[in-house]
């Protein structure tokens, strides 16, 4: 059961950031002066995090239905280690990505 409260807190925050609306959820953006805050789209950068929370919320999901399952219960070890593989090379790529192509005003 909180797996899938996490699940929906997370599609809540996604649809926040893909919204535009949700930067002060950027944690490298809120530690920023006002100076360095005015050399970025902050409408886009939030859209850019919300599509990389957007894979991940897919990860989540794919991985709750997996763990549901009769074969999630019987290789549970293997499964989760596999899903937090798959979840840090996304977090890596999109972090790389974001940094080389932040949106600059």
């Amino acid at each position: 059961m909180l797996e899938w409260i996490v699940f929906g807190l997370f599609v809540l925050i996604t649809i926040s950031l893909l919204s535009g609306k949700g930067a002060w959820l950027i944690a490298g953006y809120n530690t920023m002066s006002k100076e360095e805050k005015d050399r970025y789209d902050k409408e886009k950068l939030s859209k850019l995090v919300g599509v990389l929370l957007l894979f991940i919320d897919v990860e989540l999901l794919v991985m709750n239905i997996v763990m549901n399952t009769s074969y999630g219960t019987q290789h549970e070890l293997a499964v989760a280690l596999g899903f937090l593989g798959s979840l840090c090379i996304t977090v890596f790529i999109g972090i790389v990505y974001i940094n080389k192509n932040a949106p600059r005003k």
